[in-house]
């Protein structure tokens, strides 16, 4: 009997020990959550893992969406997967510790995971970390909303980091994590998937900053000259060469007044910003202008991200549009059409844009949003600016008044009305903003670049591409922007050349973009030559500019005068000066004995 009840203690003892009878696990995290917009949280949220038969709960909040269920069930069922543990014999419940309120969204998978894989291993988390992302049932972490919001929270906790899902490099995402970070003093890496984010969660590796980075080489050593050839460029390309000067320096400006806490950022554009002017010292100069477009639109949100609130943005939304709106074009000539369509369409695009911004600003949810929203209005600004200059080469240029030929409002009307409507884009609306203005050159445009990117055909082999983009640069020689655009695609073509296979499979991509577009701009360019018409209206000035040349004018005259005025007495002198050497000559003969010359002709004829 003794040994019986031996038998049954030891059994009882193995039953105890085994998970499947005797399980008790739980670990906590403090996880954010975003209410409105500003008002981000931390939230505790512990795991009770006990045995049973694979049940997974969410409890605590008032009610709890599906989402965050399902996201429970996918973190459970992978924590157990990775630990090669069999869900089935233990049950998993969840506690949010937000009992007033409402809980859904799957942001918090990657913290109901490493609850798990915590409890399960018996390894304690990170106290000075909290995490945001989604799970999928291969481990991956995925994308969320409210990073701001919820790194300031995290702040306010006293919390040292924050592990965020990866992002692409360049994308807005990365400028996100980067601007949350730098502005609340909080360390945010980035993980890919559960592997990732495990050396961090228990202490093993320490956490590694967002950083960031702009700069590209874009191979310039090896890079040759560029050789695109142009028809009827001799008289304008150096307004353009100018263009793309300015557009240089109106980024320089933008970058130079980064704040502070940002100097990492302004150190890598400053640096890109050298690579962008060299590639215009190799002749690309469309390349040059559009990289350093692109560069100025990030210093915008850098510059204007300081303090993130509605009333910011919205101000910023409303001093571009007031900008955009006082933009005025000089005339339209034979010899400056290109830079007028060109500032036109680009004035069109940052209003359409900014219009973008502002619904995005008064849709926001979370204080992301808002940033995106100031994200979205930085281009806005550089094609005003971009608009701006244009227009001031344009009225440098000058030229004889042209007008459009009398079909080509209805032209324009009817390529619009080809643009189905769930393929709109910015550059569809710029074209109908332009064509409601009058503008139909800059509509034309906007639909070689709307036709380009919407319409253009897929090619996929690397050599089909070369060569559909070496004839469409061939082809895009009429006009100085045909030709600066196709030199663009000549650029990416040579970058494609010094890239790995990937790398160089997308840059190849641009190029034929480039070309394509190029191409598209130089058959616009030929048709409205052909057929515009000439305008007997007088050209009136910009304002200002009667001014400067009244002013000349008046100096020149003033100039000629005192020329004048001094040559009359320089004659006079010389001829004061012809006399006394006369009169000097006959008193030093006289003073010889020598006849005057009238009186030797006598005597010579007396004999």
């Amino acid at each position: 009997m003794i040994q019986m009840r031996g038998l049954l203690g030891i059994l009882a003892v193995i039953l105890l020990l085994s998970p499947a009878y005797a399980a008790h696990y739980s670990a906590s995290i403090f996880a954010p959550a975003v209410v409105t917009v500003d008002n981000g949280t931390l939230t505790q949220i512990s795991v009770n893992i006990t045995s049973g038969n694979g049940q997974v709960r969410v409890e605590g909040p008032k009610s709890v969406g599906s989402s965050t269920l399902e996201s429970a069930q996918t973190a459970a069922a992978y924590a157990f997967s990775y630990l090669g543990m069999n869900q089935a014999q233990y049950n998993v419940i969840y506690f949010i510790n937000a009992t007033s309120t409402s809980v859904s969204g799957p942001s918090a998978g990657l913290a109901f995971t490493l609850l798990a894989v915590s409890a399960l291993s018996g390894r304690t988390l990170d106290p000075s970390m909290t995490v945001t992302g989604t799970i999928n049932s291969t481990g991956g972490v995925g994308l969320i909303g409210g990073v701001y919001d919820k790194g300031s929270a995290a702040h306010d906790r006293g919390l040292r980091f924050m592990l965020v899902p990866a992002a692409q490099n360049g994308s807005f995402e990365q400028l996100l994590y980067y601007i949350t970070q730098q502005n609340n003093n909080i360390t945010l890496s980035q993980v890919s998937n559960l592997s990732d984010a495990l050396p961090y969660a228990f202490g093993q590796t320490a956490p590694v900053p967002q950083t960031f980075s702009y700069a590209a080489d874009y191979y310039l050593a090896s890079l040759p000259a560029s050789n695109v050839s142009c028809t009827i460029c001799n008289t304008t390309l150096p307004y353009f060469i100018g263009v793309t000067s300015s557009t240089a320096n109106f980024t320089l400006q933008e970058v130079q007044a980064i704040p502070p806490q940002y100097s990492a950022a302004k150190e890598s554009l400053l640096a890109q910003l050298d690579n962008d002017t060299a590639v215009a010292g190799k002749g690309y100069f469309y390349a040059s202008a559009d990289l350093a477009f692109h560069e100025s639109s990030v210093a915008f949100a850098l510059l204007n991200s300081q303090v993130i609130n509605y009333t910011g943005v919205d101000a910023a939304v409303t001093g571009i549009q007031s900008t955009c709106t006082g933009l005025t074009p000089p005339p339209l000539t034979d010899q400056n059409y290109e830079f007028v369509f060109g500032g036109e369409m680009r004035q069109q695009l940052g209003m359409v844009n900014a219009n973008i911004s502002l619904q995005l600003l008064n849709t926001a949810e979370t204080e992301d949003d808002q940033i995106e929203a100031l994200y979205t209005l930085a281009p806005s600004y550089s094609w005003c600016e971009a608009a701006s200059r244009m227009y001031a080469a344009a009225a440098q240029i000058g030229g004889t008044p042209v007008g459009y030929a009398s079909g080509t409002p209805d032209e324009v009307e009817d390529m619009l009305a080809t643009i189905p409507y769930v393929n709109q884009s910015i550059y569809s609306e710029a074209a109908k903003a332009a064509y409601q203005n009058g503008e139909y050159g800059a509509a034309l445009y906007a639909l070689d670049y709307y036709n380009t990117s919407s319409n253009l055909p897929i090619i996929t082999n690397p050599a089909e591409l070369r060569a559909k983009t070496l004839a469409d640069i061939a082809n895009a020689t009429y006009g100085v922007w045909p030709s600066q655009t196709a030199g663009q695609a000549q650029f990416y073509l040579y970058e494609a050349g010094f890239e790995n296979q990937t790398a160089a499979n997308a840059t190849l991509q641009g190029a034929y973009f480039s070309a394509a577009l190029a191409d598209s701009l130089a058959r616009t360019n030929e048709q409205f030559t052909s057929t515009y018409t000439y305008n007997t209206t007088p050209i009136t000035p910009p304002p200002g500019v009667q001014t400067q040349i009244n002013s000349l004018s008046s100096s020149i005259q003033q100039l000629y005068q005192l020329l004048l005025l001094l040559l009359i007495v320089v004659i006079v002198i010389v001829i004061i000066q012809l006399v006394h050497l006369t009169h000097s000559i006959q008193a030093h003969k006289e003073l010889k004995g020598q006849p005057p010359k009238k009186q030797r002709r006598r005597n010579a004829r007396g004999a």
